[in-house]
């Protein structure tokens, strides 16, 4: 019973355009994030290069975005 309406639910939800259209917004906010990210990186490596004990790619770039990508999936998905 419980599947029947997970299902009826879902099936109108991705019927409508606006779930379409919502879902490429936040891949959209998420890329830009991503990249402003990528570029600022790209910008200070040569003085991380310089650093005894540099940060990696990880807490420059991917750890931001997923934080990033928690704050915007929260207000989105009430």
């Amino acid at each position: 019973m419980i599947v029947t309406i997970i299902r009826k639910e879902l099936s109108m939800l991705f019927i409508s355009p606006l779930a379409w259209i919502l879902l490429a917004l936040i891949q959209l906010i998420l890329t830009w994030v991503f990249l402003v990210r990528l570029d600022a990186f790209l910008e200070i490596q040569s003085q991380l290069m310089q650093i005894a004990n540099p940060p990696g790619i990880t807490e420059i770039i991917i750890s931001p975005v997923f934080a990033m990508a928690a704050i915007i999936l929260l207000m989105v998905t009430p």
